[in-house]
């Protein structure tokens, strides 16, 4: 079966192979829009992605249905997003007494520049953000400045070269050392571990390194046994080595989870909530992925 990768800005050389996958995909994407046809609108930006994420939890949504989805294209927005982890994070690191005139400008320096590196498709532009990123954040620095760090590693995970895999994982050996030294809760904590280890494994899928994403995913499970993030991943993973019992128990899993959300809606009668729901339905991301139209198609 092929071998995908799920950073959709990476340059492709289309072979036969690549030509047929991505017109599968094609067809998978008009499929899932004949049914669901939100799909056609889904846009992905780092505005979109607070947008929905603030929506999803104003609603709050009880805690069995309450882990909000990141799709493989958003995943480099998450540590400066408003997801209440990143805003625990923020003010257990960065308490309100420490926060002056100038750390406000550095905030939203940092945040101007790496919204436009993570929205950029051109790599020499991309890069140049990437750079300025860097600069700013390593002028002023600390063990303890944990979503600096965190956002340091976003973006060497995002850097094709090889050369950068020890520091991607020192930023986060950094980070954890910070996380699990603080009086922080053991729950704060494992959830904090659940995406650290979902992101190392995107890291890996990205690298076609299959044994260190299955490593990492097998540990996120442990820190979050339901999470729908991890499974959706996992689900990335097997979809490659064609196991297919455990595809379908997975893909189960997740339409199980959707349906789940839908029922709760209905049963507090919140129509707000259904239709919300309704639009950003994990499952709705099978047709959305390129890799999974050999599931269809083949």
């Amino acid at each position: 079966m092929h071998e995908f990768n799920i950073n959709s800005s990476e340059t492709r050389s289309f072979s036969n192979e690549e030509m047929l996958l991505d017109i599968n995909a094609s067809k998978l994407k008009s499929l899932g829009s004949e049914y669901f046809p939100s799909i056609k609108t889904k846009q992905s930006s780092y505005e979109t992605f607070i947008k929905r994420i603030t929506e999803h939890f104003s609603n709050n949504p009880v805690p069995e249905i309450s882990e909000f989805f990141i799709a493989p294209d958003e995943i480099k927005y998450f540590w400066l997003s408003n997801h209440p982890l990143v805003i625990t994070l923020e003010n257990y690191f960065v308490p309100f007494n420490k926060r002056n005139l100038k750390s406000y400008s550095e905030k939203e320096e940092i945040r101007r520049f790496f919204v436009r590196w993570a929205n950029e498709t051109l790599l020499k532009e991309k890069s140049f953000f990437a750079s300025t990123v860097k600069g700013i954040i390593e002028r002023n620095n600390s063990t303890d400045d944990v979503l600096k760090n965190l956002l340091l590693a976003t973006i060497i995970s995002f850097d094709e070269k090889s050369s950068a895999e020890e520091k991607f994982l020192n930023q986060y050996d950094l980070v954890n050392n910070a996380i699990l030294n603080s009086s922080l809760t053991e729950e704060l904590k494992n959830e904090y571990l659940y995406y650290e280890n979902l992101f190392k494994a995107v890291h890996y899928i990205n690298r076609k390194q299959t044994n260190e994403a299955e490593h990492y995913l097998q540990n996120a499970c442990g820190f979050k046994q339901n999470g729908i993030n991890a499974s959706y991943y996992q689900l990335l993973l097997l979809n490659k080595q064609q196991e297919s019992e455990r595809i379908t128990e997975l893909i189960k899993k997740i339409a199980e989870f959707d349906i789940s959300r839908l029922n709760y809606a209905n049963s507090v009668n919140n129509k707000k909530l259904f239709d919300f729901f309704l639009r950003n339905s994990v499952t709705y991301n099978f047709f959305r992925e390129r890799g999974f139209s050999d599931l269809v198609f083949n």
